[in-house]
């Protein structure tokens, strides 16, 4: 009987975790502008920003998107947060950051201000105002 509440109990604790998979581009998303900067340039500048602050569980130039955790540990750590760049391609003027945040369970309080974290440094990291 102890073992099925002990694996109950592990359900129960693994369920209320959140996965980087859950981030989602929002609405409100800020515009840096970035003359001169290849999307190239634009998205090896978000990748370096997001290795900075957290480790990089997904990185993919295609659609991107950049995803960080707060662990070494894939699967148990305290706080996530992803960055989304649009446009995709060169764009002469600039791209819209999109970032999204959350905590890693329901033991854990999200104390980070990630998006401002990350696009202020983003920022400083292209010399952008």
């Amino acid at each position: 009987m102890l073992k099925i509440l002990t694996l109950m109990a592990a359900g129960l604790i693994l369920a209320a975790c959140s996965t980087a998979a859950e981030l989602r581009p929002k609405e409100g998303g800020v515009w840096i502008p970035a003359a001169g900067k290849s999307y190239d340039e634009f998205f090896k500048a978000a990748n370096t920003v997001m290795a900075r602050h957290l480790y990089i569980v997904e990185a993919d130039s295609e659609v991107g998107t950049v995803k960080g955790v707060s662990s070494q540990n894939k699967y148990f750590w305290k706080e996530a947060a992803g960055l989304y760049v649009w446009p995709t391609i060169t764009n002469d003027s600039g791209y819209t950051v999109y970032v999204d945040s959350i905590a890693g369970s329901l033991f854990y309080e999200q104390i980070h201000d990630w998006k401002t974290i990350i696009l202020d440094d983003l920022k400083k990291e292209l010399g952008a105002t």
